[in-house]
């Protein structure tokens, strides 16, 4: 079912989708790229790399050293954040629709062409654990993750979306390139933008910048996995 009468939808031939939702009487615009990738995509030994690689594309790429992806679309009243879950990651930029070429390039080049530079990927480690370490500490949190795993047994739903301290400690740049290559491409990619934009004119930069990015020939799309749900206790 279509809730807005305006939302255009394109299927490119790699697999990438796109939603246009042109609102012409706003002066903002968002461009957002949503990810198949989370916390229940990974395995015994990426636990926690979606998170912890939402953190790393925001620590520079091979045009833009760590930092200045934020100062740039802050100097063009703009600025951008980014969430990761059990089931997708999503990034996006906000700004003024005047500035919305700019946010979609530095985006553009963030996402794609991310550094995973070895001293900031450590650095980023100390960032990630001390968020871990902070979510454990929590009486909240611990309830909810006990809850989880009696929830969801051996369900990947049952492991926590920012992972474990003995994998960020000590996983490898080439493993998390690896995670990368496997999963953040066209057929596990949605591009959205809302706002105040010329939906032709943006289709098709993305179609140039984004169209001839090809997905992993082995890939295989994971569907939802049934939960059984016992009844079960734990003091």
């Amino acid at each position: 079912m279509k809730v807005f009468d305006n939302l255009q939808e394109h299927i490119l031939d790699n697999g990438l989708r796109i939603l246009l939702l042109p609102e012409k009487e706003h002066p903002l615009a968002t461009f957002q790229v949503w990810y198949r990738v989370g916390s229940r995509f990974e395995d015994e030994s990426t636990r926690g790399l979606s998170h912890f690689i939402e953190h790393l594309f925001f620590k520079g790429s091979e045009t833009m050293e760590a930092g200045e992806i934020d100062r740039r679309l802050n100097e063009i009243g703009a600025f951008n954040n980014a969430a990761t879950s059990k089931d997708y990651t999503f990034y996006y930029a906000v700004g003024p629709g005047s500035v919305l070429e700019d946010m979609y390039s530095i985006q553009t080049d963030m996402l794609l062409r991310p550094l995973f530079d070895p001293g900031e990927t450590d650095k980023e480690r100390e960032v990630v654990l001390a968020e871990i370490d902070r979510s454990i500490d929590s009486p909240q949190n611990q309830f909810y993750y006990a809850c989880m795993q009696e929830t969801y047994g051996e369900h990947p739903y049952k492991h926590p979306v920012l992972g474990y301290k003995n994998i960020i400690e000590t996983v490898s740049v080439s493993t998390i390139r690896d995670y990368y290559n496997s999963h953040y491409h066209p057929e596990n990619m949605t591009i959205v933008v809302v706002g105040n934009f010329q939906a032709q004119k943006m289709r098709e930069k993305i179609e140039r910048d984004y169209g001839s990015i090809k997905s992993p020939s082995n890939f295989k799309s994971i569907g939802t996995r049934p939960v059984t749900s016992l009844p079960s206790k734990r003091v």
